[in-house]
């Protein structure tokens, strides 16, 4: 037993040795536009684009730049596919900025993707209308709003462009065939406990030879 878990350990040890520690390329937008090759994208024609490019946020007004010089290059950084965006980031090296990106991610179903909401240094705001008092655009923007409440277009606009559900954390309970190699592990610590075990009992033999020997003289 003792032999067998020993032999665990070393394995464990081992394996955790050999795989690389993930290390993040970028964590701040500064990061990120240091990296001469990686590429950045948003979904275009979005008021995602229109905070963009009217932010006064210094972290904001340098990506915003960065990102225009980069769309006269490469025109699909700002597409409105956000199929699009997403395979380029599946693809590697390509960080696309949304405001659901979080959500984008699990429902596309690569759960392997991370998503970093600290990449600008700026609080969740959340936007309004307003009108001056006693304007004539008031009573237009409550018809219009009316309208499309009634119709059911308002209800339709604010549900998720996609409503796939999340595949992220969903246990795999299909049937799988076992292979050899599904059980391998246990058969090296089983390899390692038997070595073990067999020198430990060579070591045991020899001493006591040893002492019975000592006695005899």
């Amino acid at each position: 037993m003792f032999g067998v878990v020993l032999a665990a350990t070393y394995t464990a040890t081992l394996l955790r040795s050999l795989v690389p520690k993930q290390v993040k390329p970028f964590e701040t937008i500064q990061d990120l536009l240091d990296l001469p090759d990686w590429q950045i994208g948003v979904l275009g024609s979005t008021s995602e684009v229109i905070i963009l490019n009217t932010s006064k946020n210094d972290d904001v007004q340098m990506f915003w730049k960065s990102l225009r010089s980069r769309t006269q290059k490469d025109a699909d950084i700002q597409s409105t596919d956000i199929n699009l965006h997403m395979k380029r980031v599946s693809q590697g090296k390509y960080a696309f900025v949304s405001s659901e990106g979080g959500e984008r991610m699990k429902i596309h179903g690569d759960c392997s993707l991370e998503f970093n909401d600290r990449l600008f240094n700026v609080p969740n705001i959340e936007y309004s209308m307003a009108v001056p008092k006693g304007s004539l655009l008031k009573t237009e923007i409550d018809d219009f709003v009316d309208k499309i409440e009634n119709s059911g277009l308002l209800d339709e606009i604010m549900k998720p462009q996609d409503n796939r559900q999340s595949q992220c954390g969903v246990i795999d309970q299909t049937v799988k065939p076992l292979f050899l190699d599904n059980v391998k592990g246990v058969f090296v610590l089983l390899a390692g406990g038997v070595v073990i075990a067999g020198i430990t009992l060579v070591i045991e033999n020899v001493r006591h030879y040893r002492r019975a020997s000592g006695t005899i003289r």
